[in-house]
């Protein structure tokens, strides 16, 4: 029998040992040698079902790029995942940002009308009712959805 100490001992270098290899291989650039090369096969212009790929369809895939150039598989997820992933880390910093300000705006007592629209258009695109009275903000909503 193992005991309790030796498996967590194990357990925590299973864990550090994933950790170093997984974000090893996310940080890595892709690159295509000639033995990595995808098999292309010519495929018809025939439509088969009247439903495309989202890809195709999306107004917002015009920045993405055609990610099926890459093997299905883990080099398409990672060039899918190096894609992404300022996008991302952008959006987490504006949202950071703006739990920031609310934090540091919680206690205040006097709101300039810059401020409260401010709040007033964080309340709406996070769908927090407010009646606009700055005494009676629902901060505790408002923290949870920020």
């Amino acid at each position: 029998m193992i005991l309790t100490p030796i498996r967590r001992y194990g357990a925590m270098i299973l864990m550090l040992l994933t950790l170093v290899f997984s974000s090893e291989v996310l940080a890595k650039t892709h690159t295509t040698t000639a033995s990595q090369k995808s098999h292309l096969t010519k495929a018809s212009n025939k439509q088969v079902s009247s439903k495309q790929e989202y890809s195709r369809n999306s107004a917002k895939s015009s920045s993405l790029p055609d990610l099926r150039k890459y093997p299905s598989g883990t080099p398409r997820k990672k060039a899918f995942l190096r894609t992404v992933m300022p996008y991302i880390t952008s959006q987490n910093a504006a949202i950071t940002a703006e739990r920031n300000w609310l934090i540091s705006k919680q206690y205040q007592g006097q709101w300039s009308p810059a401020e409260r629209a401010r709040l007033k258009d964080i309340a709406k695109r996070y769908k927090v009712k407010w009646s606009g009275n700055t005494r009676k903000i629902p901060w505790n909503t408002l923290l949870e959805r920020v």
